[in-house]
């Protein structure tokens, strides 16, 4: 079996998950590297662990809405770490909402990787 290390370019964040359909947030407005300017991130990894609310998921360009969507429940993890795969189009494209049967808004927890 060949290792593969996965290179962290983001703190964790928190991702709010409404009524509303969210994009994961692909700007970073406080890079060190770049002396503050606003750099966009192109991660090609991903771990997305769902809080105590269910959401729902798309990645085709289409809206997810409360009943339709990949549904994902509270307690799972959303894993795009398959060494193989590029998932970068899907980060870019991945878009997420609360389920109808949330009783409130999601909190996704998220780490970025390359």
């Amino acid at each position: 079996m060949s290792e593969w290390a996965a290179n962290h370019i983001d703190e964790q964040f928190q991702l709010d998950v409404g009524e509303v359909a969210v994009s994961l947030p692909l700007i970073n407005a406080s890079n060190q590297e770049t002396g503050g300017a606003v750099t966009k991130i192109n991660p090609h990894h991903a771990l997305i662990y769902v809080g105590e609310q269910p959401i729902r998921w798309r990645a085709d360009g289409v809206d997810p809405n409360a009943t339709m969507g990949f549904p994902v429940r509270a307690g799972e993890t959303i894993d795009f770490m398959e060494p193989m795969t590029d998932f970068a189009n899907i980060l870019r494209r991945i878009k997420f909402v609360r389920d109808a049967t949330a009783t409130q808004n999601a909190t996704l927890e998220c780490a970025l990787f390359n």
